[in-house]
């Protein structure tokens, strides 16, 4: 159905390109918004995945669950 698989990895990249100037809104309670582009997110993913990388992780591994509909 898709050219390519549908893994965060290609949404983030799609995210950054296409919607990098547009803001993520973190809402978390009574604590004030957070506000991010998806391009700051986007470059804070890639640090995430180049620390992991480092410590021996790689892309077949899972270690968590990330982009629980905010930053």
């Amino acid at each position: 159905m898709q050219d390519f698989q549908l893994t965060v990895s290609a949404i983030m990249r799609y995210g950054t390109t296409v919607f990098g100037d547009k803001e993520v809104v973190t809402c978390a309670g009574d604590e004030p918004a957070r506000r991010r582009t998806y391009a700051s997110v986007g470059e804070r993913t890639a640090r995430l995945a180049n620390a992991l990388r480092s410590l021996g992780v790689d892309g077949d591994q899972r270690v968590g669950t990330f982009m629980w509909n905010n930053a």
